[in-house]
């Protein structure tokens, strides 16, 4: 019989689920030494869009949710006072999505991390993460940080968003979301709403980004309340210990490794018989080294006769990939994707890298040769910038710019259209500013013609990884 609860108990609380197949829910308890207690509903899910037309931008294909009948739990035993449970669930053929909740019942606190496994890009859109809807409580009161605010819930005049934490409390006992992306708070009909990572509701890229090496990640902490001060230090502390918590060995390169270098910069490919990978930004500043090769670009294709759109990526499915190189120019040829699981005749994405050395630069001009009478090109991403393990600062192109700091230790996400009212630039910026001499990296666009853009920069909490797509 298919396992459809777990418990996770110590001497401080225990934490109950419960999964509902009919609603599609995973069902939370939370009850505290002195009786009180939590009850919460997570519906997270996405949407799938997965066909377009000329008069329909996008026509949704249904929802995928992330608790469902097929949804599998499994114990774990890591040791070390901590307990574990995976819940797997597949979407569809295509992917799985996987969540691990650790229990650490020395600090009273609920790791949460969510990957998603699968060969191809899922692409995706609205993105609810441990969305919770807080069904009864007896923590009534709400604290939060950035901005700084307290009060009753139930007395808030509409919902706000904090980008620290939020913490639902009463006088001895709390239920606090922290070390996430901005935490939304929502005041419901009795029924208050609690989002983690509420700016991916603006999400719409491939699910597999958030993978085991880079997940996405909340704790929960359900110690007893005992100040402002006192919580933000175990939130400090449950942040280097998540460390500890993540795979420490990132896949290693398959192919060969071709390096781009320009002047004190480096960048290293995996070249590989169906793919291209960008596998480090270092030189004379780690910007991406020791992580997992990730696709250089993406690319989106419509079937002009089906209106099935395909999700291509250069890491994998090209019939053929080669290089030229002369002095301080490399040529990369990816010819006949697969598609529909068959090979695209007179479809060649070219991508060009010109070091300049004395600039420290890499210029990439990308080109997508169609002479495919079935296909059209929808979009393509210039190459993509990945960072990591770092005190990284990162200038977001909103508005008239916005400065996050200590990028890579909060998570954020953001995507729009430039040019357009919430981007008025199409570049970003990364630096370290502890760091003497070289210490920071600019990435932009600049093309001659000025067509749209889609611009977009995803940070992870406690991973400490970023990546920016134009």
């Amino acid at each position: 019989m298919t396992t459809r609860t777990f418990n996770l108990k110590s001497a401080g609380c225990t934490v109950s689920g419960q999964l509902n197949p009919d609603e599609q829910h995973l069902a939370l308890s939370v009850t505290y030494p002195d009786g009180s207690h939590l009850a919460a509903t997570l519906r997270d899910g996405c949407q799938n869009p997965g066909k377009l037309g000329r008069s329909s931008l996008h026509v949704p294909s249904g929802q995928w949710p992330f608790f469902s009948a097929k949804t599998v739990i499994e114990y774990l035993e890591p040791g070390d006072g901590q307990l574990a449970v995976l819940l797997r669930t597949p979407l569809g053929e295509a992917a799985k999505c996987v969540y691990r909740l650790d229990f650490l019942e020395e600090e009273q606190a609920v790791l949460v991390r969510t990957w998603f496994e699968g060969g191809l890009p899922f692409i995706v859109q609205q993105l609810r993460w441990l969305d919770f809807q807080i069904t009864a409580t007896d923590l009534d009161q709400y604290r939060a940080g950035l901005p700084a605010w307290q009060g009753t819930v139930g007395a808030m005049p509409e919902p706000l968003s904090f980008a620290d934490f939020v913490a639902l409390k009463n006088d001895g006992n709390a239920f606090a979301l922290c070390n996430s992306g901005r935490v939304l708070l929502a005041p419901g009909q009795g029924q208050p709403r609690l989002a983690a990572f509420a700016d991916l509701l603006q999400y719409q890229d491939d699910l597999l980004r958030f993978s085991p090496n880079e997940p996405l990640s909340a704790w929960i902490c359900l110690a007893p309340w005992a100040g402002t001060d006192a919580f933000l230090k175990q939130r400090d502390r449950l942040a280097e210990r998540f460390f500890n918590l993540l795979p420490q060995s990132p896949a290693a390169a398959v192919g060969r490794t071709v390096d781009i270098q320009a002047g004190e910069l480096n960048v290293r490919l995996d070249w590989q018989d169906h793919g291209l990978l960008l596998a480090s930004i270092g030189g004379a500043l780690p910007v991406y080294e020791q992580g997992t090769p990730q696709a250089l670009v993406t690319l989106q294709v419509l079937d002009l006769k089906t209106g099935q759109v395909s999700q291509l990526t250069s890491a994998q499915g090209w019939q053929s990939v080669t290089v030229a190189h002369q002095p301080d120019r490399w040529v990369f040829s990816l010819v006949r994707p697969l598609i529909d699981n068959r090979p695209a005749d007179h479809f060649t994405l070219q991508l060009t890298a010109l070091a300049r050395p004395e600039q420290n630069q890499v210029a990439w001009q990308v080109d997508v040769l169609n002479q495919n009478p079935g296909l059209s090109v929808l979009s393509c991403d210039f190459p993509l910038l990945a960072f990591r393990q770092g005190d990284w600062d990162l200038f977001l192109p909103k508005t008239s710019g916005v400065l996050l700091r200590d990028a890579a230790r909060h998570g954020s996400h953001l995507a729009a259209i430039y040019p357009a009212y919430t981007l008025s630039m199409p570049w970003y910026a990364i630096w370290q500013p502890g760091r003497s001499g070289l210490n920071g990296f600019y990435c932009g666009a600049h093309d001659p013609d000025g067509c749209r853009k889609d611009l977009s920069s995803t940070t992870l909490a406690g991973s400490a990884s970023g990546r920016i797509r134009i």
